[in-house]
């Protein structure tokens, strides 16, 4: 099980903020004191530890893309959605796109059967995740809200669980039992290729997701092997003012499958989440 209490949730998801906060806030006050080589020195050291919380620097010179899996949250009251996984689609032409806060109901699965036909859109119409891919689906189930989908690649079998976590300052109980639900799952059967994907509403700091790399073994494709900015929210469309992305909390997690490297997808979406794309190879 998973409980550390809110307090607990909120000072990690936070942390990072609060500590750069008192950095810059240092910084402002010997700047204001004339104390210009401290300053400077405080200021160097600001900069080098937020590269290090929001950046990664992994080689995408020579990446190899046998696999390319994608995962996006398009928002919930978005009128764009087929546009935006479109404009996806074009361009990294993913083999397997994991859709969060998609439209419930035959309008929209239409919709997506019409305008993307080599796809196979696999939905329930009483959930909001979906997913798309290029590879034939053997079995499909949902625990509890999360979907998961046993794909063939390669005459591999991969299990894929498309996740998006509740707010968990919203119904703390809900959240948990949606994330003890994933590791519960995932720890009972004996898959050796499994693919987490989707929107955590957590950064990578929190207890459960440090609790899927640590205890199950998975490596995620931002946090191991991210290039440029590897914060997810809010995205390009829903920033305030000059500032980017804030928080890292959508992720593509793997286990038994390599990563060559992963990346969030910078485009004006009508989505208030970046997507996140990773190359992968069995």
């Amino acid at each position: 099980m998973i409980d550390n209490g809110l307090i607990y949730e909120l000072y990690f998801l936070f942390f990072d903020y609060f500590f750069l906060l008192i950095l810059t806030l240092i910084t402002s006050y010997l700047f204001y004191k004339n104390k210009f080589k401290f300053s400077l020195l405080f200021g160097v050291f600001s900069i080098s530890v937020f590269i290090n919380f929001f950046y990664g620097f992994q080689d995408h010179h020579s990446v190899d893309k046998k696999i390319t899996a994608i995962t996006f949250s398009l928002r919930s009251n978005s009128e764009n959605k087929i546009q935006d996984i479109g404009k996806v689609i074009r361009d990294y032409s993913p083999d397997i796109l994991f859709l969060q806060e998609i439209n419930k109901g035959d309008e929209f699965k239409d919709s997506i059967v019409i305008n993307f036909p080599n796809y196979t859109f696999v939905s329930n119409d009483n959930k909001s995740t979906a997913l798309m891919t290029l590879y034939p689906v053997n079995r499909v189930e949902f625990i509890g809200n999360i979907q998961k989908v046993s794909l063939e690649i390669k005459g591999e079998d991969v299990i894929s669980y498309n996740f998006h976590a509740p707010k968990f300052f919203l119904n703390y109980m809900n959240f948990h039992r949606f994330y003890n639900s994933l590791l519960v799952d995932i720890n009972s059967k004996e898959n050796e290729r499994v693919i987490v994907a989707g929107d955590f509403n957590l950064i990578r700091n929190n207890t459960p997701r440090k609790k899927i790399e640590s205890e199950l073994n998975f490596k995620g494709a931002l946090s191991h092997f991210g290039s440029g900015s590897i914060s997810t929210f809010p995205g390009p469309g829903h920033k305030l003012g000059f500032f980017g992305s804030f928080f890292s909390i959508d992720e593509i997690y793997v286990k038994g499958i390599k990563i060559s490297f992963g990346s969030t997808i910078d485009f004006n979406s009508s989505s208030d989440h970046k997507p996140v794309v990773a190359y992968l190879e069995l």
